[in-house]
C-alpha cells in the first residue's frame, strides 16, 4: 500500500480549491459595453454601437414641466406638484383624496389606487397619458426609490414597470427604462413588452445592461438608440458616455 505524506494531500487540496476559485472568479462573463445577443420567444434583440441623434422631451409642454420640478428636491413632492398640472391640462377622470387615487375607466367603472404599506409603496401620482387616453402612466413612489404602473383605462389591467415607458411607432411594443446603477434603490435597465390587439401586455425580456441609461428614443418599430453612460474606472465620478441602438428582430 502506498501511502501519501500528508504533506502531499495538504498541496492538492490547495490546488483544488484554486482551481475552484479561479474557474468562478474569473472564468464568469464580464460586464461589457457591447453587450451579448439576446434571444427571447422567437425574438432576437441586439445591440450595436451607434452614432449620437437628438431625444424628444418626455412631456410636450417639458418647459413648464421643469419649471414646476426646480421647485421640489424632493421627488415625490415634485411628482405631486407635476401630477396636479397634468391631471388639468390632460382633463383625465382622476380624483385625488390624500394617498388614494380614484380613477374612472371609460366603461363608468371606478377603481382605486391606493399604496400598500406592506410593500413599502408611498403613493401614486398621475404622469402621462397615452393612444388617446387609452393609458394612463402613475409614478409609484417607495420608501426609497420607485417604479411605474401603466393602467388600461377600457380594461382595466394594471402592469409594473421599473420606469417611464416608450411606445413603438405602431404601438407594437413597448420598452421601460430606468437608470439606478449608483444608488440602486430601483431597478436598472430595460423592460421590453409586446402589445396585441386587445391592447394587453406581454413582458418579453428584461435586462440590466450594469451601466445606466438615460435616454431612449425609437427610430422605427425594430430600432431604438439609447444614450448611457458608466463609471470610469480611473475616477468613479467621471462617466464615459455613449449611444447605443437596440434592434429588435421580431418573428
Amino acid at each position: 500500500m502506498v501511502v501519501i505524506p500528508k504533506f502531499e494531500i495538504m498541496k492538492n487540496i490547495i490546488i483544488l480549491i484554486l482551481l475552484v476559485y479561479f474557474k468562478f472568479t474569473f472564468g464568469q462573463p464580464e460586464a461589457k459595453l457591447d453587450n451579448p445577443n439576446f434571444s427571447i420567444d422567437s425574438y432576437l434583440i441586439q445591440f450595436e454601437d451607434c452614432d449620437s441623434v437628438s431625444f424628444d422631451n418626455y412631456f410636450v409642454d417639458q418647459k413648464i414641466i421643469d419649471s414646476i420640478s426646480e421647485n421640489y428636491s424632493n421627488w415625490h413632492e415634485r411628482a405631486e406638484a407635476i401630477e396636479k398640472y397634468q391631471i388639468e391640462k390632460d382633463k383625465v377622470k382622476v380624483t385625488i383624496d390624500d394617498f388614494t387615487r380614484h380613477i374612472i375607466l371609460n366603461n363608468g367603472t371606478e377603481i382605486t389606487l391606493t399604496p400598500n404599506e406592506m410593500t413599502d409603496e408611498g403613493g401614486f401620482t398621475y404622469e402621462k397619458s397615452f393612444m388617446d387616453e387609452t393609458f394612463q402612466l402613475y409614478r409609484v413612489q417607495w420608501g426609497e426609490g420607485n417604479d411605474y404602473l401603466l393602467l388600461n383605462t377600457n380594461t382595466g389591467e394594471k402592469i409594473r414597470t421599473i420606469g417611464r415607458v416608450y411606445f413603438s411607432p405602431s404601438y407594437k411594443h413597448m420598452i421601460s427604462m430606468n437608470q439606478d446603477v449608483d444608488a440602486g434603490y430601483s431597478s436598472n435597465g430595460f423592460q421590453l413588452f409586446q402589445l396585441n390587439k386587445n391592447n394587453e401586455f406581454k413582458l418579453l425580456w428584461q435586462y440590466d445592461p450594469l451601466w445606466a441609461p438615460e435616454k431612449i428614443k425609437w427610430i422605427s418599430d425594430s430600432e431604438l438608440v439609447v444614450f448611457g453612460f458608466i463609471n470610469d474606472e480611473q475616477n468613479k465620478w467621471k462617466y464615459k458616455e455613449f449611444y447605443k441602438m437596440i434592434i429588435i428582430n421580431a418573428p
